[in-house]
């Protein structure tokens, strides 16, 4: 049998842990990944049950005791149960989030930004840029779905059919066509170098003459600074064979565990694959929340198992944030669906969040309650939970200030341990 990569580093863990134990001891997280599920989930399917309310239409399922509260599990989403029975001491659920909005676009936006402009960075930009200065490639989007902003050249897009990948193999980039005579060419090292030096004086003649300070000064910086990184990828060849153009969610945490392993990355960002928007037939929803955490189990595993290149393994110093861009209405709309709602719910685990827990709230007709942003308790006098809340709390988490990204709110820490 050929032993491989993942498989040495899966023996590996295997001699000093117990598979599947939940180990995310760290209170100062140092690594973030990103789990998108794309169409705006249902949250009454899982997070935020009302079964005793007479205008919220439930599907099916029975209370599952959790914390000082209880989620709603199914025989139809087993996956859910199984995650929270191996892992609920990581985390926790917040209830009550709310999306000034109902666009998806938009919604995505403010969930992942604070803020409705989509020039401005998400939390895994802010927090990349923040931990990721002498690494390769800080922030990996292995999904497609991120907002670098001012940080565009410390992120790297792995593309619907991995091209970045052709960046570092030559032998995947510019293939012939099929039958074509003409060969293809590639620089050696000396040609390299007189590419790269050529490009460095452009650039700093462009410093002399037009970008000596403000916008034009941060916007060349960039660029150097995105030519350096790019060099650097050739350091991780192996990483690169390993990927694979299957974007599925399976193949995306593979990716994440070798990219967060190695030392590539800091923060990456993935998408569940699963279409929660169920305008119709609101049981998918089901279906979704499944594929979903089923994915998520895999992720766990994998951080659980892979030993992180500071010593422990990757779950000890990572912290895992899933969400979905809006919720869904209360009720049934005529074709048994839902359609979009602005009050939603999102799971936060692993290093540094407290285990066991629900904060945030919901009235009985699935309408966001004022919190305690300290504790995450209802307070009459408390404050409406928004997603620039949370994503602040996050950064905070990480001993990141975002210096005026993730919108101006004060930081949720309901979530903390």
């Amino acid at each position: 049998m050929t032993l491989d990569r993942r498989t040495f580093l899966a023996s590996l863990a295997a001699l000093t842990l117990v598979p599947g134990r939940a180990t995310a001891t760290s209170h100062h997280p140092k690594h973030l990944v990103l789990l998108f599920a794309s169409g705006g989930w249902d949250p009454t399917v899982v997070f935020d049950p009302k079964p005793d309310s007479s205008v919220v239409d439930m599907e099916v399922g029975e209370p599952y005791a959790f914390g000082n509260g209880s989620l709603w599990t199914h025989a139809s989403r087993p996956s859910v149960t199984d995650f929270f029975g191996r892992y609920g001491s990581l985390c926790t659920v917040i209830n009550g989030v709310n999306v000034p909005a109902i666009a998806h676009a938009g919604c995505r936006t403010r969930m992942l930004t604070g803020t409705r402009d989509r020039a401005q960075p998400d939390v895994g930009a802010v927090v990349a840029h923040a931990l990721g200065a002498e690494v390769a490639m800080p922030y990996l989007d292995i999904s497609g779905g991120a907002y670098p902003g001012p940080y565009a050249s410390e992120l790297g897009y792995m593309g619907a059919s991995n091209q970045l990948s052709r960046l570092v193999l030559p032998d995947r980039a510019f293939r012939p066509p099929h039958g074509s005579l003409w060969d293809r060419h590639f620089p050696n090292e000396n040609q390299s170098d007189a590419i790269r030096d050529w490009v460095q004086s452009r650039a700093d003649g462009a410093m002399v003459e037009r970008a000596a300070e403000g916008e034009n000064a941060r916007r060349k910086a960039s660029f150097i600074n995105g030519l350096e990184r790019g060099h650097r990828l050739f350091e991780y060849e192996t990483f690169f064979e390993n990927t694979a153009e299957d974007s599925s969610l399976s193949e995306q945490v593979r990716t994440s565990l070798d990219a967060l392993a190695m030392g590539l990355s800091k923060v990456v960002m993935i998408d569940a694959r699963a279409d929660f928007d169920t305008h119709r037939n609101n049981q998918d929803q089901s279906k979704r929340y499944e594929a979903t955490f089923s994915g998520l189990l895999e992720l766990m595993e994998g951080l659980s198992e892979t030993p992180g290149a500071e010593g422990g393994v990757l779950l000890d110093d990572t912290l895992v944030f899933v969400l979905s861009e809006m919720g869904r209405t209360p009720r049934h709309n005529d074709d048994r669906g839902k359609d979009h709602w602005p009050y939603t719910s999102c799971l936060l685990l692993g290093a540094g969040v407290r285990g066991n827990t629900i904060v945030g709230s919901t009235n009985t007709s699935l309408v966001g309650q004022p919190v305690d942003l300290n504790t995450g308790h209802a307070s009459a006098s408390g404050t409406l939970l928004q997603s620039e809340h949370v994503l602040a709390g996050i950064a905070d988490l990480f001993g990141v200030k975002p210096e005026g990204a993730l919108g101006t709110a004060a930081p949720f820490r309901g979530f903390h341990a």
